[in-house]
This record gives structure tokens, C-alpha cells and sequence, in this order.
């Protein structure tokens, strides 16, 4: 049995967009995509923002809309603890689980989004995934695995950001951009003393790579894409950013 490339990886967050959306006129949405209300309501009128967030499982949703745009991010909840690991439920970055089991998850969520609007000029599927590492040599090492063409070598060298858009086009003739990037990261911990002086919590920074995937259709006003086309095309980005995300060998 083949190994799953992104085994060991976590999703940080994912995050289906609608943008340039026709007519769109806000209202409560969270309920219809999540099954659930949500926990917290915010509206501003005055430069049209509402956003609606809450509890989904073990994960947190938020849903933003701005005047005709429409953001819907997976993500971890954001009172978890990745400051104190002197504290309970300390994780040194903010995840919400398994990649795999996040993207079925979220696919729940999504295939409910699809009939929110009646189209959309651009659609957006993103995905952060993370994967810790004990030392800076494996995160070279874990991100050259999934693009060995990059000539680093994961002894010798420390730190790499590798960025590529690689535009393709779907069946209808739209251009699907494909933006991907990946990192090695390392976060510092800290606590501040009452005087405002930094101490330091841990003898040594967490490490992790990092993959950000970032899939759109074209901006073209006059390839809107309609609601009879939207699980077709959010779909086809969600293959795009799990095959990106999947490295080299999985093209």
C-alpha cells in the first residue's frame, strides 16, 4: 500500500470564498452551512460587514460577508492555548486535526455553501496545512519530500520557502490560477513579566512545515460562474489544492 503523502500533516485551516457576487444582500447564513447557530453575531452596518461565528465539532467556524463577497473558514478555536505549555491543553500551533478527516469535515460544510448565492465572478478554495518536526533538518527534509525537484539539501540546509503559481484552465475555458507555498517554520514562545521584560518559556522553538494553498478561478466579469456550476467548479478547486498540497508525485 502507498504511503499517504500528507501523512502526518494537520490542517491548520480551510477556507472556501465567493467574491464579485451578484446582487448579494447579507443576512444570517451560519445556520444554513454549519446545522448549528452560532455562538457570536457581529454586524456592522455602516461599511456592510456581518460575520457570524461558532463551535463545529471540535473545530471553529467563521463565516464573514462583506458586500458582496462571502468567506468561510475551517480553523482551530481561537481561545486555544499555543502560548503556556505550562498550562493544560497546550499545543504548540494552532490545528484543527488530521488533514484528511478536516477536508471531509469541511467538504460537509462546503457542499451546503454551494446554494447560498446564485453565482459568483471568482471562487476561492485555500488550505494551511501544518506539520510539526523535532529539528530544522526534518522540516527541510518533510518539505523536500513533496518537492524533490527544489534543489535543497535537507542535511545542510535550514530554511526554505519555495512559491509557484502554475495557472491551468478547467473544461468551461476558465483559468484556475494555482498558488502554493511552502516553508519551514519555527515559533518562539515567550512570557511577559508584569513589567513588560520577554522571558522565555521554552529552551527551544517549535519547528514545522508549513503548506499554503491558495486555488482561484479568473477574474473575468464575463465568466461568472453559476449557481448550476458551483459544486462542479468548488469541486475542481478542491482537487487543486489536494493534489498541490499532495506534492510532485501526486501530478
Amino acid at each position: 500500500m502507498l504511503q499517504d503523502p500528507l501523512d502526518g500533516w494537520l490542517a491548520e485551516s480551510i477556507r472556501l470564498s465567493f467574491l464579485d457576487i451578484p446582487g448579494w444582500t447579507q443576512r444570517p447564513i451560519f445556520g444554513e452551512v454549519a446545522g448549528v447557530e452560532p455562538t457570536s453575531t457581529s454586524v456592522e452596518r455602516m461599511v456592510q460587514t456581518q460575520q457570524e461565528a461558532g463551535d463545529v465539532s471540535h473545530a471553529f467556524l467563521n463565516v464573514m460577508q462583506q458586500s458582496n463577497r462571502i468567506d468561510i473558514v475551517l480553523g482551530d478555536k481561537p481561545s486555544q492555548n499555543t502560548v503556556d505549555p505550562l498550562t493544560p491543553g497546550y499545543k504548540p500551533f494552532f490545528f484543527v486535526g488530521p488533514f484528511r478527516q478536516t477536508l471531509e469535515m469541511f467538504d460537509a460544510v462546503a457542499d451546503k455553501a454551494v446554494n447560498l448565492v446564485s453565482g459568483a465572478i471568482r471562487v476561492a478554495y485555500a488550505i494551511t496545512l501544518i506539520r510539526p518536526t523535532s529539528d530544522a533538518q526534518e522540516a527541510v527534509r518533510a518539505l523536500h519530500r513533496l518537492i524533490p525537484s527544489v534543489p535543497v539539501d535537507p542535511e545542510k540546509d535550514s530554511d526554505l520557502i519555495f512559491q509557484i503559481n502554475r495557472p491551468a484552465r478547467d473544461d468551461q475555458g476558465r483559468v484556475i490560477n494555482r498558488l502554493a507555498r511552502w516553508q519551514a517554520l519555527q515559533v518562539a514562545t515567550v512570557r511577559m513579566r508584569a513589567l513588560g521584560v520577554p522571558m522565555p518559556i521554552l529552551p527551544s522553538a517549535p519547528l514545522a512545515t508549513a503548506a499554503q494553498i491558495y486555488i482561484d478561478t479568473s477574474t473575468d466579469a464575463s465568466n461568472i460562474v453559476p449557481i448550476s456550476d458551483l459544486p462542479r467548479v468548488v469541486s475542481e478547486l478542491r482537487e487543486h489544492s489536494v493534489k498541490l498540497a499532495e506534492g510532485e508525485k501526486a501530478k
